[in-house]
């Protein structure tokens, strides 16, 4: 099965969210379905990565957003187009699609 996953944010960013989705995506994964995570990307971390699990991969996706009010305390990035179009690619490629 295809998973996608849309998190705010994602590893090494703590929260509850972050380990949850990692956690949920690392199973997935480890049960052989194919998980693509589409996050936004804060500072110069834009781009693709995979992180291993002990039976497949998953797949991370990062796309630039802004982080205004991160410094006032409210951590939640505000996407750009790149990361609103990324989710919409991903939402039609996929079979099954979490959103945290």
């Amino acid at each position: 099965m295809r998973i996608g996953v849309v998190t705010h944010y994602w590893l090494p960013h703590r929260g509850g969210v972050e380990v949850m989705a990692y956690e949920q995506t690392r199973r997935l994964s480890e049960r052989g379905h194919d998980v693509h995570v589409v996050t936004s990307a804060i500072g110069g971390d834009a781009g693709i990565e995979l992180w291993p699990a002990a039976h497949g991969r998953v797949v991370v996706e990062r796309r630039p957003a802004t982080d205004v009010l991160g410094v006032r305390g409210v951590p939640w990035p505000i996407p750009s187009p790149q990361l609103v179009r990324a989710w919409s690619q991903l939402a039609a490629r996929c079979d099954v699609l979490l959103v945290h």
